[in-house]
């Protein structure tokens, strides 16, 4: 590795190690993984922040203009799902990219994406709250007027909604995020059912799938009377 890239990802790895263990959290809340699960999300996680840090400072400069606004849009979403983004010290990171999406380029909204290999190395419980918080703010966010932008960052937040539910977050709950996203959108009335119903049906079997990897699981050590109750 470049040395001129090795130690700026050294340092940013030991940043948001420190930020993990240190950052004072809303609610108290803390990650539920275990510390090897969550020494390999900062190995993912710190990569993927410095390379969009980087970018977007190339790319348009530091816009201090946006720094008021970043700030408040962090202070809106670091509470979701128990602070989540803040217990994995990616809050910042995440609200620079939507702000940036918002004001720049919508389709900055997909860079978010590159800290779901951070978060799909801790355990379920914290990926359920991850996926959940990121189609919340993917469900409320402000869309530019732009159909092609419009659709994938739809088919983002399905993606979001899906994962959760898969780890167990409710199926109906995420179904409204779509929902919510949808009917600001779209114009003609059957389009929006068609799109509603199709999330739905995809949503609910990721939900249904996590019921049933729990009960094959208490299968597996013997517990058949809780394994028979969770898959019904």
């Amino acid at each position: 590795m470049n040395q001129t890239r090795f130690f700026p990802v050294v340092y940013k790895a030991a940043v948001v190690a420190a930020a993990i263990l240190c950052f004072p959290l809303p609610g108290n809340a803390r990650l539920a993984s275990t510390k090897a699960q969550e020494s390999n999300m900062v190995g993912k996680a710190a990569p993927a922040a410095e390379k969009w840090f980087r970018h977007l400072n190339t790319t348009y400069g530091k816009n201090d203009d946006f720094t008021e606004d970043i700030a408040g849009f962090c202070r809106k979403i670091g509470d979701y799902e128990d602070g989540i983004l803040n217990d994995m010290a990616i809050l910042n990171d995440v609200g620079r990219l939507c702000i940036f999406a918002q004001r720049k380029n919508g389709r900055l909204l997909r860079a978010i994406d590159d800290f779901d290999a951070a978060a799909d190395q801790l355990g379920v419980n914290d990926r359920r709250r991850y996926y959940a918080a990121k189609a919340r703010i993917r469900s409320e966010l402000a869309v530019p007027a732009v159909d092609s932008v419009k659709q994938e960052w739809l088919v983002c937040l399905v993606n979001d909604c899906c994962r959760a539910s898969r780890y167990g977050f409710d199926a109906e709950k995420s179904s409204s995020f779509v929902k919510a996203f949808v009917r600001r959108f779209e114009e003609r009335k059957s389009s929006e059912e068609r799109v509603l119903g199709e999330s739905a049906c995809r949503i609910t079997q990721q939900y249904a799938s996590f019921f049933l990897a729990e009960a094959k699981s208490l299968h597996r050590r013997h517990d058949e009377k809780r394994a028979f109750k969770t898959a019904v």
